[in-house]
C-alpha cells in the first residue's frame, strides 16, 4: 500500500497486495487488485495467473476459464495454462474440450503430475475407471510423493476391488507426503472402522477434523462411529449429536447421510422419538433412484429399532 501511494500505476504493487489480500482470505479485493494490475498491463502473465487462482478460490469458474484462455493466447505453449484450463472446463462437463487440454499440457510437459491427475477427473466422469487408474499412477510415477493422487488411487481400487489392504497402504501413502492431509485421514479411518480397529479409526476421524471443523463429511463420519460402535467404551452419544447436527446444519438438511447419523446418535443417548424423527426426513432426503435401494432398506431397517426404542449398533467384522 506504502508503494502505491508512491506510484498508483505499479503493476508490481497491485500484483502484490492482491496476493496480501488473498492471504488473509480477502478474496474479492485481491481480485479486484489483481485486475487493477492488468488495465495497467495486459500482457502481464505473472498477474494473469493470481488473478486465474483468486477467481478459482472463489468459485468463479467461468471467469476462471476466460483468463485461462487469454494466458495462452499469450502463451500458446504454457503447460500450466492448459492443465488448468481442462481442470475449470472439466467442472464445467466440457469433458472433450478438457481432455484436448490436458493432453496437450502433458505433450508440452511428459512428467507433468497434475495434468494426469485431472485427467483421471476426465476419466471418472465418463465412466472410464480403467482409464482413471492408469492416469492416477502415473500421476504418482511423475511424483510419488503426491498426497491426492495416492489417496485417490486407495480410494478407487477399493471401489473396485473390495482389497482393504491396498486401500489402507494407498492412505498410509498419501499421509507420508502429507500428514495433514484431511481427506487421507477420513478415507483411512474408514477403512479401519471397516476392520474393527474403531478406536484407530476415530482418532484419524480427528485428525481430519482439525483445521475441517466445518467438513460435512468428516462430522459425519466421526458422529457415526461415536453413536453406533459396538465398542460401549469409545461411544458418545451427546457429542456424536452435536456432530451430526452440525453436519446436517452444514448441508441444509437435505443431505439423507447426516440426517441418519443424527438419528443414530439420538437413539443413543435414548431419544427415540427424535431418531424416528431424523431417520423418517433421511429417507424423504433419498433421491427416487434404484442405486438408493440398499441405502433405504437401512434406514428403514434402523427405523424400526428406532421405534422398539432400541439404538443401532454397527456390526463387528
Amino acid at each position: 500500500e506504502e508503494a502505491l501511494r508512491q506510484d498508483n500505476d505499479s503493476v508490481d504493487a497491485w500484483i502484490y497486495l492482491g496476493l496480501a489480500k488473498a492471504k488473509l482470505g480477502k478474496l474479492d479485493e485481491a481480485e479486484a487488485h489483481a485486475r487493477k494490475a492488468l488495465t495497467l498491463e495486459p500482457d502481464h502473465t505473472l498477474g494473469r495467473r493470481f488473478l486465474i487462482t483468486f477467481l478459482k478460490d472463489q468459485g468463479k469458474i467461468d471467469a476462471a476459464i476466460e483468463q485461462c484462455e487469454e494466458l495462452l493466447r499469450l502463451q500458446k505453449e504454457s503447460a500450466v495454462a492448459h492443465c488448468q484450463l481442462g481442470l475449470f472446463l472439466t467442472h464445467k462437463g466440457r469433458l472433450e474440450e478438457a481432455r484436448g487440454h490436458l493432453q496437450r499440457a502433458i505433450q508440452l510437459r511428459p512428467d507433468y503430475a497434475e495434468a494426469y491427475y485431472n485427467l483421471c477427473a476426465v476419466c471418472t466422469k465418463e465412466g472410464d475407471r480403467r482409464g482413471a487408474r492408469r492416469n492416477l499412477e502415473l500421476a504418482i510415477r511423475a511424483k510419488p510423493d503426491y498426497a491426492e493422487a495416492l489417496n485417490s488411487l486407495g480410494v478407487l481400487v477399493y471401489g473396485e476391488t473390495g482389497n482393504l489392504d491396498e486401500a489402507e497402504r494407498y492412505a498410509r501413502r498419501a499421509l507420508e507426503a502429507d500428514p495433514a492431509y484431511f481427506q487421507a485421514h477420513e478415507n483411512l479411518g474408514i477403512v479401519l472402522e471397516k476392520r474393527g480397529r474403531w478406536e484407530e479409526a476415530i482418532q484419524h476421524y480427528n485428525l481430519a477434523l482439525k483445521g475441517h471443523e466445518s467438513s460435512p463429511r468428516t462430522l459425519t463420519l466421526l458422529a457415526w462411529i461415536l453413536a453406533t460402535c459396538p465398542e460401549d467404551s469409545l461411544r458418545n452419544g451427546r457429542f456424536a449429536v452435536n456432530l451430526a447436527e452440525k453436519a446436517c446444519d452444514a448441508t441444509g438438511r437435505r443431505d439423507s447421510k447426516p440426517l441418519d447419523v443424527l438419528a443414530a446418535a439420538c437413539a443413543e443417548v435414548g431419544d427415540f422419538d427424535r431418531a424416528a424423527h431424523a431417520a423418517r426426513a433421511a429417507l424423504s432426503a433419498l433421491p427416487a433412484d434404484p442405486r438408493q435401494l440398499e441405502a433405504r432398506d437401512a434406514i428403514e431397517a434402523r427405523l424400526e429399532l428406532y421405534l422398539e426404542r432400541r439404538p443401532y449398533r454397527q456390526p463387528r467384522p
